[in-house]
């Protein structure tokens, strides 16, 4: 092979390297991640919903007990999130969130991977449920 050949052999090696399947990935092509699977089952809840099919959302919304309700941004959320029996703990720039209640595992969980698209304070007095599923007792948004 002629020096002038080798270049041009060269570069169709590297172009016919970048353009296999499983190459991709290392070359900065976008890279689509597994939904999580425990997302894709969709949870049945008076007190909380997540999205579909384990994609991730922007902002989840809380609804008061009142009517009103608040829109927190994921991108908003400091690093660490609080938790302990009956309480998880949320900070913000501009605000603080604590969720109270039950069982709060799962609702943690969503949070973790930004799967929850809402939380709703209870607004009637009394919901029927099984048993080790979470109930929300109450939220709170302390605005500083």
């Amino acid at each position: 092979m002629l020096p002038e050949q080798q270049g041009a052999y060269h570069v169709d090696k590297i172009l016919k390297r970048n353009t296999d399947k499983g190459q991709k990935e290392k070359y900065g092509e976008e890279q689509r991640e597994e939904p999580d699977k425990q997302a894709i089952v969709q949870e049945e809840s008076p007190f909380f919903g997540v999205s579909r099919l384990g994609e991730r959302e922007i902002s989840f919304l809380i609804k008061f007990q009142d009517g009103t309700g608040k829109v927190i941004q994921y991108h908003d959320l400091i690093s660490p999130y609080s938790f302990g029996p009956g309480f998880i703990e949320l900070h913000t720039p501009t605000a603080s969130i604590k969720i109270t209640g039950r069982n709060l595992d799962k609702i943690l969980h969503h949070i973790r991977k930004f799967h929850l698209d809402w939380i709703k304070e209870p607004d009637v007095s009394f919901i029927k449920l099984k048993e080790g599923e979470p109930e929300i007792q109450k939220v709170e948004v302390t605005e500083r």
